[in-house]
């Protein structure tokens, strides 16, 4: 599956699930028969979803948890286990989509544990949804005065939102203070997804804060002694500077004919916290002269040497400077830092790589190449 076709879908997967999450908590304008098959299918977009972010899972146990990889995972994973269990509980007291499931577990029991866990589904959600509210937006150039505007709207919907949540009673679903839903049937259909949508945005607020104070959390930097190369040029990584990703993407792909696409999923993935790998870019000025990125394969028949440095380019009126020497450093030292040793590289130059610490190690075959390439270590 291609890169822009998989982030379609998983766009177009995360949108329904977001309808359906808040038609789901609109059983008064539903009805118990359509809120069963609404459930059906929220449960069949969860797995798809799990299928589609599976690499997520592979993830989970290489590299070092910082702040916002913490958070994020911690979130998906609480998020997955109360969808799971508000399924589980709602298939078994079902008398629609699948009544043959009705009593697998005690009524009174899954009763309660059903209008807990939907409701602690629907924060988790909005939380889940907010912190991938800086990466999602990190592209779009708006104008200070724009953005400052989006703000403050979106910060007094979610004042709103926290206004409605306590009003509407939402903390005493969530803690087992009652055991039924006490829902007005008399409001306008409109009106009950219109306070369901305000009452999401303040846990996407919440979410939101949380992933830039994590994102801006101290962390070790890279030092080197500075050289003239530092005085003249930008070192920066894509995971702190994520506004660049759309920019960072196109400079690659005219340098290496590689659709936009292929790097701009590998870039969304690093700033969403699914791996652990990041991009290096090197600037003068608003400008990109120089850039690398570290992926789990270069396009070669060596799946079990990873992660691979690729796309190693420098400007041709910015070579002999030190800038690529500085990146692969830059890269090395950072990904044993979070844990992640060796990398590998694939590449036709000798002589080059060696300078910089990098051993010759085997020959591999390149994906649609005819002839054998050479595979370097870093160790």
């Amino acid at each position: 599956m291609s890169g822009l076709k998989s982030n379609c879908i998983k766009k177009i997967v995360d949108v329904a699930m977001t309808v359906l999450l808040l038609s789901l908590m609109a059983y008064q304008v539903t009805g118990e028969m359509a809120h069963e098959w609404i459930g059906m299918g929220m449960t069949v977009l969860v797995i798809v979803h799990q299928i589609l972010n599976r690499k997520w899972y592979g993830a989970l146990f290489r590299g070092k948890y910082r702040p916002y990889r913490i958070l994020t995972t911690v979130l998906n994973i609480l998020l997955l286990l109360c969808i799971a269990l508000t399924a589980f509980c709602g298939m078994s007291m079902s008398g629609y989509a699948v009544p043959f499931l009705y009593g697998m577990a005690p009524v009174s029991f899954v009763r309660r544990t059903h209008l807990s866990m939907s409701h602690w589904s629907f924060v988790m959600m909005g939380l889940h949804l907010g912190v991938h509210v800086p990466a999602m937006t990190a592209g779009l150039k708006w104008k200070d005065r724009t953005r400052t505007v989006l703000t403050c709207l979106f910060t007094c919907f979610g004042g709103i939102g926290l206004y409605l949540f306590m009003r509407n009673g939402m903390p005493d679903y969530l803690f087992f203070r009652v055991p039924f839903a006490f829902l007005d049937y008399d409001k306008a259909g409109w009106l009950v997804f219109l306070e369901n949508i305000l009452m999401l945005s303040f846990w996407m607020l919440t979410g939101t804060l949380a992933a830039l104070i994590c994102r801006n959390a101290p962390r070790k930097r890279i030092t080197d002694p500075i050289t003239e190369t530092d005085k003249e040029y930008q070192f920066i990584t894509l995971r702190d500077h994520p506004e660049l990703k759309d920019r960072a993407a196109s400079w690659f792909h005219e340098k290496w004919g590689v659709p936009t696409e292929a790097y701009l999923e590998c870039m969304t993935a690093c700033l969403n916290g699914e791996t652990e790998y990041d991009w290096y870019l090197c600037l003068s000025g608003e400008r990109i002269v120089g850039g690398l990125g570290v992926i789990e394969n270069d396009f070669h028949d060596r799946k079990d040497l990873t992660p691979n440095v690729c796309a190693v380019y420098t400007e041709a009126d910015c070579r002999c400077r030190g800038i690529a020497g500085r990146l692969l450093n830059m890269a090395v030292e950072d990904m044993r830092a979070r844990g992640i040793s060796p990398l590998y590289l694939v590449t036709d130059h000798t002589g080059f790589y060696e300078r910089y610490g990098w051993e010759f190690l085997c020959m591999v075959q390149g994906d649609g190449e005819p002839e054998m390439t050479r595979m370097y270590i870093h160790r």
